[in-house]
């Protein structure tokens, strides 16, 4: 079977639709369509087929979205694809027109959040998604099957497009890789090492990693750190989201509050983490970090939202929190801190493996495919 899989953003190409193409094997052949990016060797890519398109996600305007459209139709026709696997709202719109045009087979599209539109209720968001409803009214109707990543937002358009929701399949989350993220592959040298460069050695340590934008919770989680001591430190890893519309304003670092940016050595990061936390109320589909830090069997601190509430059992591998609430992040983590955090994060392991690791989440995707 020749594939075509289709996304938008190539940071998530890199850490879970690779994987996935590893996975499909020699198999089939798979044609990902990548956003352009800036070549790198660390990316170890010469063994995939990549076809990049020019992208501007700053930019909403109509024109780009119908130059888009004839790439993607006269890409479509020319392969000949027996399938065509779209991640996001805009390749699950413009390209599922332009594969349902060029005469494509079969047509999945992947919903893996629903994001800021969804994550606020004010006048001008839910304009937003009404007319998001409308669109994909009109492209489920196109598409064969629909893959969402949590149970919320299936029921959500299920209520909305319900005369299409036979074409609906629930796939928690992207899936993490269990043998990638286990603990027992950490260096203990290069953990010790790690906290001496970043001074936090004999302390315990709350890591966040996510895009820097306020919906993630990063407001409230610097306020909330405020009312810890020096014998807490928190990190926050990501980068800046240029291209999102959202903003954060600038926070300066604390005697227990760092923002480190974007790092490559992430496994290491949280090799030495005693708290995960992600006090997001963006609308997530069930967010990777959280999984990987589970895997690496850290306790969790969350919102209790759309697909992070599918991640913890309260009091059992860490505790859901309302959303916008630094009171309840402090309270929580003081909590934590003086449980057996080892056992928490036992717990944390045991239901990534029971439910979100990659060869189950990919074999159930690739069911689909048939």
């Amino acid at each position: 079977m020749k594939i075509a899989l289709v996304e938008n953003y190539f940071p998530d190409f890199i850490i879970s639709r690779k994987d996935f193409i590893d996975f499909l094997g020699d198999e089939h052949e798979v044609i990902s369509f990548v956003p352009e990016f800036e070549k790198s060797s660390n990316y170890c890519l010469d063994n995939y087929k990549i076809l990049n398109y020019k992208l501007n996600r700053k930019d909403k305007g109509v024109w780009q979205s119908i130059r888009l459209f004839f790439y993607f139709f006269d890409k479509f026709r020319k392969g000949k694809f027996d399938l065509v696997h779209t991640y996001r709202l805009h390749p699950n719109i413009i390209a599922t027109i332009a594969a349902k045009i060029a005469g494509v087979k079969k047509i999945i599209n992947h919903v893996t959040g629903l994001g800021v539109v969804f994550s606020k209720k004010s006048f001008k968001n839910i304009i937003f998604q009404n007319i998001t409803f409308l669109v994909y009214q009109i492209i489920f109707l196109l598409s064969d099957k629909v893959i969402f990543q949590n149970m919320d937002d299936l029921s959500l358009f299920k209520s909305k497009l319900f005369f299409v929701s036979h074409k609906f399949h629930l796939i928690e989350s992207s899936g993490v890789n269990l043998d990638k993220f286990n603990l027992n592959n950490s260096n203990s040298d290069e953990l010790v090492s790690l906290k001496k460069e970043l001074k936090v050695e004999g302390k315990k340590i709350i890591t966040c990693i996510s895009r820097l934008i306020p919906e993630k919770g990063i407001n409230e989680l610097y306020k909330a750190s405020n009312q810890f001591g020096e014998d807490v430190h928190f990190f926050w890893i990501g980068s800046v989201d240029s291209d999102n519309p959202s903003r954060v304003g600038q926070l300066l670092n604390t005697n227990n509050f760092t923002f480190l940016g974007k790092r490559s050595d992430i496994f290491n990061l949280l090799a030495i983490t005693d708290v995960f936390i992600l006090p997001t109320y963006y609308r997530e589909g069930v967010p990777r970090a959280i999984l990987e830090a589970m895997a690496m069997k850290i306790p969790i601190v969350t919102t209790n939202t759309p697909g992070c509430n599918r991640t913890v059992e309260n009091g059992v591998n860490g505790f859901l929190i309302n959303p916008r609430s630094s009171e309840e992040i402090v309270d929580k983590i003081k909590n934590l801190l003086v449980m057996d955090l080892n056992v928490m994060g036992g717990e944390s392991r045991k239901i990534v493996e029971k439910r979100f690791s990659s060869k189950i989440v990919f074999s159930r995707i690739k069911e689909h495919y048939i």
